[in-house]
């Protein structure tokens, strides 16, 4: 079965800009145990009482195998970008070729770190950073770059008598642990990453606005595997007072399971 995470459209109540328009975007990260891919999207002018669907190019965030065990993590963060038409037209570009190439070069070594009870699999898939491709961390594509194969620690770390002795209880075994964690360990790289490159290249000059963040960790057997689309919405808000920025938004994404 396949996996997809779609962020589908967004909705402004209320922009941060006390005049005219939001110039609105996305970064982050979504995960599985088989691998990880980045999240980029282009700004977008966007008004109060304004319904705008992301670009049709941006809006599959996520696209794999579904994984039999372990989580999908979601990480991301929506921006009001306060670096204009430089940001736009040139540092876009510059931040999605940057994203690519620290992930190939940083992704084997980062991935060989991450223990686990057992061997991570591999999965086709691809990272769509907007409307450009960069490497997805955990799989082939990855370490097509470096002619390294980015494979994730084959020996589990030791368990304690301790956690050994709840496992007993729960009925979950350090590994069951270990497998839950694979994807926010991998996430946890790939949003460094992300971070680090968005700073250096888009908000030097004028740092961007933070308008909400959205973090779920969810067991890919409470998604299941008979295919359906589940549709979610983030929102997040500000109140303001005197000399305080407001806002007001929702961001409809849905997950998809698909033969």
């Amino acid at each position: 079965m396949k996996l997809k995470v779609v962020l589908d459209r967004v909705v402004c109540r209320d922009t941060e800009d006390i005049v005219g328009a939001d110039e609105f975007y996305v970064s982050g990260v979504v995960a599985t145990n088989f691998g990880a891919q980045p999240v980029l999207t282009k700004p977008m002018d966007i008004k109060e009482g304004q319904d705008l669907a992301f670009d049709a190019k941006q809006r599959v965030v996520f696209e794999g195998e579904l994984p039999e065990s372990g989580n999908l993590v979601i990480n991301l963060n929506a921006w009001d970008s306060d670096f204009g038409k430089d940001w736009e037209e040139k540092g876009y570009h510059k931040a999605v070729k940057s994203i690519g190439d620290k992930l190939a070069e940083r992704a084997p070594e980062a991935l060989d770190a991450i223990r686990t009870a057992g061997k991570a699999p591999t999965a086709d898939s691809t990272a769509p950073v907007g409307a450009d491709k960069a490497p997805a961390v955990g799989t082939e594509k990855a370490s097509a770059a470096t002619g390294k194969a980015p494979v994730v620690g084959e020996k589990a770390a030791p368990a304690t008598t301790a956690k050994t002795a709840a496992a007993a209880v729960s009925g979950k075994t350090p590994a069951d642990d270990a497998d839950a964690r694979m994807a926010m360990d991998i996430a946890k790289v790939v949003v460094d990453i992300v971070d680090k490159v968005l700073t250096s290249v888009v908000k030097g000059a004028d740092p961007d606005d933070l308008l909400g963040t959205l973090s779920i960790d969810i067991p890919v057997t409470e998604i299941g595997r008979e295919p359906r689309v589940m549709p979610k919405v983030w929102g997040f808000k500000q109140g303001g007072g005197a000399g305080i920025s407001t806002w007001d938004y929702d961001v409809h994404y849905s997950i998809h399971v698909e033969p």
